[in-house]
């Protein structure tokens, strides 16, 4: 036997469902509920926050038994600090290159713009020492 009940109130549909059931062990039967609530557009943006940046736990969420988020952070650059010789270089995301690329890629840097900028900065830091080397030699009368 099942009873249904639907209400509608406001843009929210909240139904429920209690369903009789035979009990194997005991040969009677007992009742199961299960409820729903259906939110419209209106009433889900009253009810639920949409205002998120990251999907991550708040700075102040602290769940029973676990650490603060403070503290998981500590933990893990502990951890990290008495790894860190044991880190190899390159070849994986377990790697130092893979933890900054993807550090930098979070904080929205990429490690080839980086690499091309060094590289552009070393030549204009190359041509501008041959410049000053030209001027100072115009300057003193020496030829090269």
């Amino acid at each position: 036997m099942a009873t249904y009940n639907n209400t509608v109130n406001n843009s929210v549909n909240r139904t429920s469902l209690t369903v009789s059931s035979p009990n194997s062990k005991t040969n009677q039967s007992e009742q199961i509920q299960i409820q729903k609530t259906i939110y419209g557009l209106q009433s889900f943006n009253n009810v639920i926050n949409t205002n998120f940046k990251q999907l991550a736990r708040s700075q102040a969420a602290v769940v029973e038994g676990e650490a603060t988020i403070e503290q998981d952070i500590q933990n893990f650059f502990e951890q990290y600090n008495a790894l860190f010789y044991n880190i190899p270089p390159s070849g994986s995301e377990n790697s130092h290159l893979g933890l900054a690329t993807r550090s930098l890629e979070y904080l929205g840097v990429s490690l080839d713009d980086l690499t091309t900028e060094i590289s552009n900065l070393r030549e204009e830091n190359i041509e501008l020492k041959n410049q000053i080397l030209l001027e100072s030699n115009i300057n003193t009368g020496t030829q090269i």
